[in-house]
């Protein structure tokens, strides 16, 4: 199993850590982790204390945070008794960039966060960003792993993906990983004199063909894995009605950008599927990609932040358009 030595673990201070901590105790176990730290970001005691001129206030407040966070990780940690506990209760105006900040200073492995504790978007913005693999987890998503899913294009960014799951796989003796895959004819295909349906098929067969070929490559893993291929137009949707119907426990979706120029676009199935997804995510990365961005988005130049801005009105749009198709 891929080891990831250093955790961050954002937390609401609410009902809804319960499962995040209980999946953060599992991967640790799993991955035998040096450390886990667990944040709690919270605006209320800053604006309450800083505006009233009252610093006692804002220690009192953050003692009393501390205090519940680390009754309620008492209470749910089940990680192994090797992994050291650190807690951090922290405030301010940029929750976004205080992630990002504390994800690249501890040079963190994962960041389990849980989809509710920063919001869809901001969660999105989080994995695109973040120079490390990301675990998503929708509320009330159950800690168990039986289950296994990869969404695939075929490309060679699909590969990490592909390793990672099977590591899980053979962790955690899971017997079969599925593979899906959707098609459909793409927005030229309407100025073709060929019958829609011998077009539909003939797609199908090279799914079906490319699906096999890209697998070939991982026989050696020593894990099964089941391949799906389905006709879908809207294909974020169709990986999440998937593994919803499959009862995938987790969906391994590899985030496209080896390198600095790349590291910020997910694409805008990838964006789609994380922001509707009612599944676990884990939007897995190498260690280090999007370092020189993100370094210089944290410094604030201006540059960085165009391009941020462009991704998200790229993906907004391709949103848009999915929904009225």
């Amino acid at each position: 199993m891929k080891r990831h030595e250093k955790i961050l673990v954002p937390l609401a201070g609410d009902e809804t850590d319960k499962n995040i901590i209980l999946w953060a105790s599992m991967i640790a176990r799993l991955s035998a982790s040096k450390e886990v730290h667990f944040v709690n970001f919270n605006h209320k005691f800053v604006w309450e204390s800083k505006n009233r001129g009252e610093n006692w206030m804002e220690s009192a407040l953050e003692f009393e945070i501390e205090s519940e966070l680390l009754e309620s990780v008492e209470k749910y940690w089940r990680g192994p008794k090797a992994t050291e506990v650190i807690f951090h209760v922290e405030s301010g105006k940029d929750m976004l960039h205080y992630f990002l900040e504390k994800t690249a200073n501890l040079e963190a492995d994962l960041v389990i966060l849980g989809k509710e504790v920063l919001g869809a978007s901001l969660a999105i913005r989080m994995i695109r960003k973040s120079t490390c693999s990301i675990l998503m987890l929708p509320e009330d998503s159950e800690p168990k792993i039986s289950s296994l899913m990869i969404p695939t294009d075929f490309s060679l960014h699909s590969n990490y993906a592909v390793e990672i799951a099977a590591a899980f796989a053979k962790s955690l003796k899971i017997p079969e990983i599925n593979s899906y895959h959707s098609y459909n004819l793409g927005n030229k295909m309407f100025k073709s004199t060929t019958a829609e349906s011998l077009l539909i098929d003939l797609c199908k067969e090279h799914a079906e063909s490319e699906h096999e070929h890209f697998y070939s490559d991982f026989e050696e893993t020593g894990v099964t894995i089941k391949t799906h291929n389905e006709f879908n137009n809207h294909t974020a949707l169709a990986i999440n009605e998937y593994a919803e119907n499959s009862k995938a426990d987790l969906v391994i979706l590899s985030c496209r950008g080896s390198n600095s120029d790349s590291a910020w676009f997910l694409g805008s199935v990838s964006e789609n599927l994380l922001r509707h997804a009612t599944r676990p995510v884990l939007a897995v990365k190498h260690k280090g990609t999007g370092a020189e961005m993100l370094e210089k988005y944290l410094r604030g130049d201006s540059a960085e932040t165009e391009i941020e801005t462009k991704t998200i009105k790229t993906a907004e749009a391709a949103t848009v358009e999915a929904l009225r198709a």
